[in-house]
């Protein structure tokens, strides 16, 4: 979804600059307007002044006498204040429909002055979903910020442009962005409810499950699975670890290489991850049954942790190959560095616990006390993955009771993020440190995280660099080229 949303404000940036249209010739903007339509089938363009007043809309005839668009507030402010804004559910002004509106800011002189959006109706999210292809007995359901259905995949005609009332679901989607909770549908049996929280957008994505199809098999089928997942996912990470080591010679001596590398994806995504998460989900809700042994809980509990190590392990090598073989394109959105940092961190909670390891955060030199956005533009799965890697391994290296510092900031051009641990590298590492398998001391260590890194800030036109020369003191830092915003 926000995808699909993305990439039509990048065709209304692009449509913004045109000659036609810095010119006044609105005849010609029209046309071009059509032109663009033409992969956007039933929806319209429509150029106004920040007052809503219309100057061209693709749905009348030139010409035609066109009424003024009721703009909100909030959408004004984000305009003037240079900003995209993706509107919940409304009617359109001129052709009556349930549409949904995408707007950009057209500037002149550095100034906002008109506004130009995309209106689309709610089928396009419809089909959203059934390129998903989600089981029959699930439920999909989008919401905008408003708690209005925009799309779903039961009884849509009955329920889009419905506003959600009060609920446990609305109330924990108001409180945090994305979780999975026990739910009963509007329309159905008790359920789980899965849902997130695009940043972007404030639109929410929820899959009700049934309970019954969760629980149905699980019992029967968990020591195979586990067993089975075990087998396959040690299989799998040694296939790929021994490609990933000679992908160099594959290429030279092997043009079908690209197939091969096609399968290593199919096997990743598909083969090893998916029995891993229902490996994992079915740990997590036995866990939560009352009935169980401690003997019953420790294996559980040994169990999922093995199953969430597997699955870190596997994106490392996916996201490595795929970086390695220049498939992964890069694409810098606003991310906020602050939510990231928090939200790893608690990943760790437990690891960080044992160790009695705290964490401080600073931005351009100011400690960060509260909460506060540090927004870097750069791709969000990369940093994130980068980040993770990063603290994990500061974690593992700080002897117990110490502080671990993040610093953010910019210089010369570049994002900086400094990441420092109490604890020295060994000096056989040092000089290699950033090299792929380089490791040193680590029972469990692949030598992948601190390359991934080096890989991911390459990627975003920058580098990473390791400063040993505090005695006790590791400090690990990242450069990214700074990206305007669009």
């Amino acid at each position: 979804m926000d995808r699909d949303l993305a990439a039509i404000q990048a065709a209304l940036r692009a449509l913004s600059t045109s000659p036609s249209l810095a010119a006044g010739d609105l005849n010609a903007f029209r046309a071009q307007a059509l032109e663009l339509l033409r992969g956007y089938e039933g929806a319209d363009i429509i150029l106004a002044d920040l007052d809503g007043r219309q100057l061209v809309n693709s749905f009348a005839g030139p010409g035609a006498p066109l009424p003024s668009r009721n703009i909100p507030a909030e959408a004004q402010l984000a305009l003037k204040s240079g900003q995209p804004y993706i509107s919940g559910l409304f009617k359109g002004a001129v052709t009556g429909r349930s549409l949904i509106s995408v707007d950009v800011p057209v500037f002149r002189e550095g100034r906002a002055v008109y506004d130009l959006s995309m209106t689309f109706p709610v089928d396009r999210f419809a089909a959203i979903f059934s390129r998903q292809h989600l089981s029959p007995q699930w439920v999909g359901t989008i919401l905008d910020r408003d708690r209005v259905v925009v799309a779903r995949t039961r009884d849509p005609q009955r329920y889009v442009g419905v506003r959600r009332g009060d609920s446990p679901l609305m109330s924990r989607i108001a409180e945090t962005g994305e979780d999975t909770i026990e739910n009963t549908t509007i329309d159905g049996p008790p359920s789980f409810a899965s849902f997130c929280r695009s940043g972007e957008s404030g639109w929410t994505v929820v899959i009700n499950v049934p309970k019954t199809v969760i629980m149905a098999d699980i019992w029967r089928w968990l020591f195979w699975t586990a067993l089975g997942t075990s087998i396959l996912s040690a299989a799998g990470i040694g296939l790929a670890l021994k490609l990933a080591q000679n992908v160099e010679q594959v290429i030279q001596k092997q043009k079908e290489n690209e197939a091969l590398r096609d399968d290593i994806e199919r096997i990743t995504q598909h083969d090893l991850k998916s029995p891993l998460l229902s490996l994992i989900g079915g740990c997590e809700y036995l866990l939560d049954s009352p009935d169980l042994s401690a003997e019953q809980t420790k294996i559980l509990a040994a169990m999922e942790k093995t199953g969430r190590r597997m699955l870190d392990s596997i994106d490392i090598y996916f996201n490595i190959l795929t970086i390695e073989n220049k498939k992964y394109q890069v694409r810098p959105a606003p991310v906020d560095a602050m939510h990231a940092i928090g939200r790893i961190w608690a990943d760790f909670k437990d690891l960080s616990s044992r160790k009695n390891v705290n964490l401080t955060v600073s931005a351009h030199g100011v400690a960060v006390d509260s909460p506060k956005q540090h927004i870097i533009y750069a791709d969000e799965t990369l940093l994130f993955a980068m980040l993770y890697n990063l603290i994990r391994n500061a974690i593992e290296a700080s002897p117990d009771n110490e502080t671990i510092a993040v610093a953010l900031g910019e210089a010369d051009g570049f994002e900086i993020i400094a990441v420092r641990n109490q604890g020295s590298v060994p000096e056989q590492i040092r000089e290699r440190m950033f090299e792929k398998y380089a490791t040193y001391g680590k029972s469990a260590g692949t030598g992948l995280g601190a390359y991934s890194a080096r890989l991911i800030a390459e990627s975003h036109g920058g580098g990473v660099s390791l400063d040993a020369s505090v005695a006790g003191q590791t400090t690990i830092t990242v450069k990214l080229r700074k990206t305007a915003p669009d």
